[in-house]
């Protein structure tokens, strides 16, 4: 890799859009969760992506352009969701976002984004580390871009008498959730017949259980992410324990239903 290919890697508009992306994403999201960061998120992400394609391709600038605002567009659409569940259901690795059509206030970035590209050099940041600095800022940039996209796997349930009037009998619930959760090698963490809510856990997978009054069960179940640079999701042994718990309760107790909780990721 040349050093003229990859200068505008040293130019401030680059290393500001990674550093916020990283900062932001690892750190500002968990910390204060609320609009602010996720538009953060937005904007310093798609800098970031729109520097390096239109540094590559200069001579296709509109191109660019428009390919970047679509498919940005596409990802912030409902219409992205089937092709995140074939990603996720691989189960190398688990991505989601919010559908939020106000988060495409982020493709105002694109043109400042082409101008930072096209005049990098005057951007540059001087260092004597510039050859030392190179492969860390490249490796920075694709985990930034990939890797923060990735969000923990998490179901939320219910699993409950479809009338308000019907009760299911709590014990023989917590023994059909125990022997399912075993199926799975999940080990039972304080959690006793009769009691309202537990913990089953492994490695990989965190299911809690409360039971929502007598007549079912909430489960809030977190799995791992996966990544390139950290493995294999969760997400389909999640998605296996959840049939097997419908299958399980459907079979075993009458007029059941399975009620999702919609999600909402800031």
């Amino acid at each position: 890799m040349s050093e003229k290919k990859v200068s505008f890697l040293y130019s401030w508009p680059f290393l500001v859009s990674l550093g916020v992306l990283l900062v932001n994403d690892l750190y500002l999201k968990e910390a204060f969760s609320n609009w602010v960061t996720g538009k953060l998120s937005d904007f310093s992400g798609l800098c970031l992506v729109s520097m390096i394609v239109f540094y590559m391709f200069p001579q296709y600038k509109k191109l660019c352009a428009v390919l970047i605002g679509s498919g940005f567009v596409l990802w912030k659409s409902q219409y992205s969701q089937s092709l995140i569940d074939v990603f996720n259901n691989i189960g190398f690795i688990y991505y989601d976002r919010v559908v939020d059509y106000a988060d495409l206030v982020a493709l105002a970035i694109i043109p400042l984004a082409a101008s930072f590209a096209k005049q990098s050099y005057k951007y540059k940041t001087k260092t004597r580390l510039t050859n030392v600095l190179k492969i860390p800022i490249v490796l920075l940039s694709i985990f930034a871009i990939t890797g923060t996209s990735v969000m923990i796997p998490r179901h939320e349930y219910t699993i409950r008498k479809s009338s308000e009037n019907e009760q299911i009998d709590m014990v023989l619930a917590f023994n059909l959730l125990k022997r399912i959760a075993e199926k799975h090698e999940l080990v039972c963490y304080q959690c006793l017949a009769g009691k309202e809510n537990g913990i089953f856990r492994n490695d990989d997978i965190n299911l809690e259980y409360y039971f929502n009054g007598k007549r079912g069960i909430f489960f809030k179940v977190t799995g791992q992410p996966g990544g390139v640079f950290i493995g294999g999701s969760s997400y389909p042994e999640m998605e296996k324990l959840k049939h097997d718990l419908q299958s399980a309760f459907g079979k075993e107790f009458d007029n059941m239903e399975f009620v999702i909780k919609l999600q909402h990721y800031k």
